[in-house]
């Protein structure tokens, strides 16, 4: 996910802000501030050490811009020398909330993150003075926006009108007169579900039931993800959300329609029995829940391999609770595309089959 906060002279961060944002963002973290016209910026990787850092530097350096950042790592190792701010030159830094499209993600060997390789080999060739211009913002704006939530905050101590520049402002939000780049600043209740009890359950708030029978979990509407924090869950969930992008799954709306899922802070759910969704073909629905034929028609429409690979996928994968693989058969790889067959039609009568076998 990753989070900064932008924080005018005269602003502050607040000590359980801090708080909030290094529990949910653990991968190192960096503050910019100035010290006599020149910025300084200290890194950490230790909690404790961190927070006190930057409420020392608000208090001491509080006269001009500061800038905060807090990792949580999706490409590149976790490290001093990938903790954010970074420099852009020697009057500038830049931190970053976002995973950085195709073209500025680094090779797979590569020790650099998205936002090192985006300055390596684009922002560092920049003059500094061209985040005066609107236009040129918004072109970067555009370029690494579509569709991918990304937000850049530059602090510089050139001759420029401003001491700080966003781009991407208004995908974060103002709170108490600091700019953060999203909401994992805030306290927010974590949904999980509870066997012993048959209900949802939160951080800080547990459900109870007198009904001793396992009962379909009912999400209720602040347990699911508010549209203006979806890009934060692709990113914190990135590792869920790849394998949808690899067979064509453009964004969230078209994963919730194929795949009849919810997305909450616990992970995904079906939208219709409530049951956890690990992945493409992994799942705890019960056999008879409406969303697996739905679900098996577009396995087998969209993902172009053979029948047999298919078949051992959705068995293997548990897509029906309780379906526990043989252990004789070897986790097919449904994104091999070395030997691609033709896309199958609409295959949802091995819904039956399939169920039969397990």
């Amino acid at each position: 996910m990753c989070i900064i906060a932008s924080v005018p002279a005269g602003a502050q961060v607040t000590e359980d802000q801090l708080s909030e944002m290094w529990n949910r963002n653990p991968d190192g973290g960096g503050v910019a501030y100035f010290v006599d016209g020149e910025i300084q910026v200290e890194k950490d990787m230790k909690r404790d050490s961190f927070i006190e850092t930057v409420l020392d530097v608000q208090t001491k350096y509080g006269n001009r811009d500061i800038l905060v950042h807090m990792r949580i790592a999706t490409h590149g190792a976790v490290c001093l020398d990938n903790t954010h701010p970074f420099e852009v030159n020697k009057t500038t830094v830049m931190a970053h909330n976002g995973i950085m499209p195709d073209a500025f993600i680094p090779p797979a060997k590569s020790e650099l993150s998205d936002t090192r390789f985006f300055i390596e080999y684009f922002m560092k060739y920049i003059p500094v003075q061209k985040l005066d211009d609107p236009y040129f913002r918004d072109m970067v704006d555009d370029m690494i926006n579509r569709g991918y939530g990304n937000k850049l905050v530059f602090l510089t101590s050139a001759k420029t009108k401003y001491d700080t520049y966003i781009i991407g402002e208004h995908l974060g939000h103002w709170d108490g007169g600091v700019w953060f780049s999203n909401t994992s600043y805030e306290s927010k209740k974590f949904v999980t579900w509870n066997k012993h009890t048959g209900n949802t359950q939160t951080v800080g708030k547990v459900s109870y039931t007198d009904n001793c029978e396992i009962q379909t979990p009912e999400l209720d509407k602040e347990d699911i993800v508010l549209e203006s924090d979806l890009n934060d869950w692709l990113v914190y969930y990135s590792d869920i959300w790849l394998p949808f992008q690899e067979v064509g799954v453009i964004d969230h709306e078209e994963m919730k329609q194929s795949f009849c899922v919810e997305m909450t802070w616990d992970g995904l759910r079906c939208s219709e029995c409530g049951k956890s969704v690990a992945g493409i073909y992994e799942r705890m629905c019960n056999s008879d829940c409406k969303a697996i034929e739905h679900v098996i028609d577009w396995v087998y429409d969209n993902i172009e391999q053979s029948e047999e690979v298919i078949d051992m996928a959705l068995y293997s994968g548990s897509l029906y609770q309780g379906g526990d693989p043989e252990p004789s058969v070897e986790q097919p790889k449904l994104f091999d595309t070395s030997k691609k067959t033709k896309k199958k039609t609409s295959k949802s009568n091995k819904k039956k089959s399939t169920s039969k076998s397990k």
